[in-house]
């Protein structure tokens, strides 16, 4: 008997254009995940549409928005969305203050990201008492957050 057993599980990630005809024969279903959860290998969630599924996906998978995971057996295809979460943005006013920013706060083991309106990172209690103590100035804000290193495009050099 498996992890899952009483639900369908997806097992890996699929991409829409890997889908025969583009993925015509699947009903199309969605759910918004947020950062953490996007980070998560086995879970148990529910989708937009109500069907309830667990993945169990290979170690290291970080699902992206977009991405699409097929529950076994139910002919859906959950395309996978970034949710809103809580995040502060830093609008730094120089290039020598952005790079400050993002040293003090990759100092503190803290994840950023960085969007047309500057350093955007997740609102921990532990990372505006840093922000406070260093006296730069956050805005809170609800939106996706998808940090630096995990962007499709970086790849990590062993």
């Amino acid at each position: 008997m498996g992890l899952f057993s009483s639900v369908p599980v997806a097992t890996e990630v699929q991409s829409r254009a890997a889908l025969p005809a583009g993925g015509a024969a699947y009903a199309e279903d969605a759910i918004a995940l947020t950062w953490q959860d996007r980070t998560r290998v086995r879970a148990r969630w529910v989708s937009e549409g109500g069907l309830e599924f667990a993945v169990q996906l290979p170690r290291g998978t970080t699902l992206q928005e977009g991405d699409l995971l097929l529950p076994e057996g139910t002919g859906r295809a959950v395309v996978v969305h970034a949710a809103a979460e809580p995040v502060l943005v830093l609008r730094p006013s120089s290039a020598r203050e952005q790079a400050l920013w993002a040293y003090l706060i990759g100092n503190n083991h803290q994840l950023l990201m960085f969007d047309a309106d500057g350093i955007v990172c997740q609102d921990t209690p532990d990372l505006v008492a840093v922000l406070a103590y260093h006296g730069i100035p956050a805005q809170q804000a609800l939106r996706p957050f998808t940090p630096v290193s995990s962007d499709p495009g970086h790849v990590r050099a062993l």
